[in-house]
């Protein structure tokens, strides 16, 4: 897979979230969300958005969190460009809160 965009994920608002971002193009040129190393707080329904200076609100769902440790991807919806974001943002529904953030450079192709 090729490497596109890197970034460090933070916590958010005194939740603990750290690893990294990434977002990848596979070998059948779909792109691939990859957070990596992770460690991020427990909670009942954390959703992985795509998102524009963080407003998850207008970005894009690509999956729900289940796993906390460790490495986790997900697909990008057909049609979903990375580089219209750059952010990556964790939010839990059930408490209406940001878990943690992690925000893309420049382009690193």
């Amino acid at each position: 897979m090729e490497k596109k965009k890197q970034a460090m994920l933070m916590g958010s608002d005194g939740h603990h979230a750290a690893g990294k971002v990434s977002v990848s193009k596979g070998m059948n040129h779909a792109h691939v969300l990859t957070l990596s190393d992770i460690k991020v707080d427990k909670v009942p329904d954390g959703y992985v958005y795509l998102a524009k200076d963080g407003d998850w609100k207008h970005g894009v769902q690509v999956g729900m969190l289940k796993q906390f440790t460790g490495t986790v991807s997900f697909d990008l919806p057909a049609g979903v460009n990375p580089d219209d974001y750059n952010t990556v943002v964790i939010w839990c529904k059930k408490f209406d809160v940001e878990i943690g953030r992690a925000t893309f450079g420049k382009k690193m192709m």
